[in-house]
């Protein structure tokens, strides 16, 4: 083979190339590489075989036992919030001195499931300004999605300046591409004159010199798709004083319609003081006059007695249950938290076995706490869900004292995944129903 350094000065090199060497020389590079090949072949399949390999989709529960059996739980590399989302995922389950690598994979095969609703919205009173229009998501009426979602307009938009009725097209997609179906919606314009709707917490407990975020204590809604906003008058609080305080709240609409003033109590209390909730919890225990009663009929005067107690607010301290309990009851009010520690360290006080549980994600619905007691006598063990959290959604309002498993799940699909928790690490609930909820019999 003849190779051309520079032809104008006729300058080469022959260079003797011969095709068996050639070929040789190919074959080898070509069974090296497969033989690379099939060693990470081998090294893939060897280290999956180390792996128990679970297969769910997204938002399905798996619990710790059903891997490596009753007792087990999970490492601390695990994320429950994994089980939402599609990918895999490596953590650990633990048993004793026995540990297993576990490979989760979560798919998202279905689109999220979505009901709609027919929207108003507002024109500009200035005529001019930003153009606005309901984003897709206004349109929800109804969601359930573990995983992320999103919308989108399938048809041209209406002007957004003319009043009355559109129809137009939409549709969501999960972060696994999953589709809904197409929604046809109506979307209103209206000049819009009225005020949103407001409802308020009547009462806010807050530590001396600690801002109050007010957030969690308002609920607006509005007759309009858009923005709500709540204006606080603070004019009369001392947040560096003891004492009881008003503020004045107002919520608005994004074209300005305003709701009157809303008054509400605000309670300046102490900072957290052991010696004093020990104080107000012997209170509360010599009321229970526990003695010679039966287990059962201890958490229902708990029960009684906590509702009574405390009004829920919507909002607590969450750094730990003695300080939620205190603050609690000091102010007369606070959210699942502050229900949920009262009632722990009462039924502590009353010698009575609880476990605490915590909603994992599902709901969307933020979290909840709520307990979990034994009222057996002696190896008996009766395992019940003690909820003393107010529970009312629509005509399902009933009582949360010593529910089964088949009557949390009832509500759990009344209010979906309302109760919707690891059951890894938690004794099995007795099956025997002791108190009635007739109102979710048809979802038993």
């Amino acid at each position: 083979m003849t190779v051309y350094i520079s032809r104008k000065a006729k300058w080469k090199i022959n260079i003797g190339v011969y095709y068996e060497d050639a070929r040789n020389f190919l074959l080898w590079i070509l069974g090296g590489l497969a033989l690379v090949a099939i060693a990470l072949a081998s090294v893939c399949i060897y280290l999956n075989s180390q792996f128990t390999r679970v297969n769910i989709e997204a938002g399905e529960y798996i619990s710790a036992s059903d891997i490596l059996g009753e007792g087990a739980q999970f490492g601390s590399d695990f994320d429950p919030d994994s089980i939402n989302h599609a990918g895999v995922y490596y953590f650990t389950v633990e048993k004793g001195g026995e540990r297993e690598t576990v490979r989760l994979a979560v798919k998202d095969t279905k689109a999220p499931e979505i009901t709609v609703k027919n929207v108003y919205f507002a024109v500009n009173r200035t005529g001019g300004g930003e153009v606005y229009y309901p984003s897709p998501m206004d349109f929800i009426d109804t969601v359930y999605e573990p995983d992320d979602f999103w919308g989108e307009y399938l048809s041209e938009l209406p002007d957004p300046k003319k009043l009355g009725t559109h129809e137009v097209e939409i549709r969501f997609t999960d972060a696994s591409g999953n589709k809904t179906e197409i929604f046809k919606v109506q979307m209103t314009q209206i000049s819009d004159n009225q005020p949103p709707e407001m409802e308020t917490s009547e009462l806010i407990v807050t530590p001396l010199g600690a801002p109050i975020e007010y957030t969690p204590y308002v609920t607006l809604s509005d007759n309009c798709t858009g923005e709500l906003y709540i204006e606080v008058d603070e004019s009369e609080l001392l947040l560096d004083t003891v004492g009881e305080y008003h503020v004045y709240i107002v919520g608005s609409d994004r074209v300005g319609n305003k709701t009157a003033p809303v008054r509400v109590t605000v309670k300046v209390v102490e900072a957290y003081d052991e010696d004093r909730l020990d104080e107000m919890l012997d209170g509360m225990t010599d009321k229970l006059d526990a003695e010679g009663k039966s287990r059962e009929q201890i958490c229902r005067d708990i029960y009684k007695l906590v509702r009574k107690t405390l009004v829920y607010t919507g909002d607590s301290q969450k750094s730990d249950e003695e300080s939620a309990a205190y603050y609690a009851l000091m102010g007369g009010g606070g959210d699942c938290y502050s229900y949920y520690s009262l009632t722990k360290l009462l039924l502590d006080r009353c010698g009575i076995e609880n476990m605490g549980i915590e909603r994992i994600g599902g709901s969307g619905e933020g979290t909840h706490f709520w307990n979990f007691v034994n009222i057996g006598e002696g190896e008996d063990a009766r395992w019940y869900h003690l909820d003393t959290t107010p529970l009312i959604i629509d005509r399902y309002d009933h009582s949360g004292c010593l529910l089964t498993e088949v009557q949390i799940n009832a509500y759990s699909k009344a209010r979906r995944d309302f109760y919707k928790y690891d059951k890894n690490g938690y004794p099995t609930a007795s099956e025997e129903i002791i108190t009635p909820t007739r109102t979710l019999e048809e979802f038993y």
